[in-house]
């Protein structure tokens, strides 16, 4: 499916923030317009498939060139999946927040659930549903990747993006039990709490 107009006119804007032809659209805007059509102009989320630092350097110059103010540190790096290495970087022009990830997995950065996986591809335009993102936040129920689950991912993360998921859509923290449930029997959780006992 081809990407509305609306979108295809962000990510025609992106191109021409940062000149990289090849990234994917993600987060807020793809998902709150296919959902209730809205869409926030101010905030938008992008992946670049590369890890290399002088290539990545060369984005901020010419984000910098454009007039974008960096307001995070150059180039952060950050750890998924317990291994996964990303990196992160932040933009803003006057009201305008960039936010670049990246990193050749696009699926890594996405987020840990269904409901967060839907995205747009530049420069082909495409809409990436393949999880159900739409159908899942109507029907309220959660399900975590088959890539990014409690056996892979630090459950604080997933519980952390899962309240948050559950507070801008409205639902409630027990309408998807077997997350919360997964959460505190997982063994990351149970040896931290043991810990925070003092009983190591």
């Amino acid at each position: 499916m081809k990407a509305p107009k609306i979108l295809c006119s962000i990510m025609d804007s992106v191109y021409e923030f940062t000149k990289v032809n090849n990234f994917v659209l993600f987060g807020g805007n793809v998902i709150d317009y296919f959902l209730a059509q809205k869409i926030n102009l101010k905030d938008i989320d992008i992946i670049v498939p590369t890890r290399n630092i002088e290539k990545i350097n060369e984005i901020i110059q010419t984000l910098e060139n454009k007039g974008f103010t960096i307001t995070t540190p150059q180039i952060r790096k950050y750890i998924l999946c317990k291994s996964e290495v990303i990196y992160l970087t932040a933009a803003s022009l006057g009201d305008l927040k960039l936010d670049i990830a990246f990193s050749e997995n696009y699926n890594i950065v996405l987020g840990p659930f269904d409901a967060m996986s839907m995205y747009c591809i530049y420069p082909s335009y495409e809409v990436v549903d393949e999880y159900g993102c739409i159908n899942a936040l109507i029907q309220k129920e959660f399900k975590c990747l088959p890539y990014r689950n409690f056996k892979t991912e630090n459950p604080f993360i997933i519980i952390s993006r899962y309240i948050g998921l559950c507070a801008k859509y409205n639902v409630t923290l027990f309408n998807n039990p077997k997350i919360i449930y997964a959460t505190f029997l997982s063994e990351s959780y149970c040896y931290f709490f043991i810990r925070t006992l003092k009983f190591f």
